[in-house]
């Protein structure tokens, strides 16, 4: 009983060939209605205060793109694998895919609180060793990060 609970915990976050885990990491995001744009504030244009969010699948990846409001800069991150933990929280590694420059490639390790139309990152740390989010707070600012609510209008929605 106890390996076939660990096998449960493990959901995708195990190795599996890259286009079955992509597919696997898309079928939970559209499981949990995560594919679409997704702001703090929808009613206001995307800005670096308000970024939108928006999780997309693009040929065998799942994506996705931050628009904080300028066209020329639409960074992308490829999300990698995603683990749904017995509380309910995200557990999500995102690779820096494009639009980042010298952090290209890097990976981040996040862990989600998602409440239905609403979700906020909790903790966010780079394979650099750079910690974002810790404990829902942005270190960078000692603000708590935002909740994101999901927006009716918009690519992916």
């Amino acid at each position: 009983m106890r390996l076939r609970g660990l096998a449960l915990a493990a959901v995708i976050w195990v190795s599996a060939a890259p286009t079955a885990l992509a597919d696997e990491v898309w079928d939970t995001f559209t499981k949990l209605g995560l594919p679409g744009r997704w702001a703090s504030d929808c009613s206001q244009p995307p800005s670096p205060q308000d970024p939108y969010l928006t999780y997309y699948l693009d040929a065998d990846k799942t994506l996705r793109r931050i628009d904080i409001g300028n066209p020329a800069e639409h960074p992308i991150t490829r999300i990698e694998a995603v683990m749904i933990s017995q509380d309910g929280l995200l557990t999500v590694r995102e690779r820096l895919w494009t639009g980042w420059g010298q952090y290209d490639g890097t990976v981040l390790e996040l862990v989600i609180a998602y409440e239905g139309r609403r979700h906020r990152t909790l903790s966010s740390k780079g394979s650099d060793g750079k910690v974002h989010i810790k404990d829902g707070v942005v270190q960078s600012t000692g603000k708590a990060s935002p909740w994101l609510y999901r927006c009716e209008a918009g690519p992916g929605s």
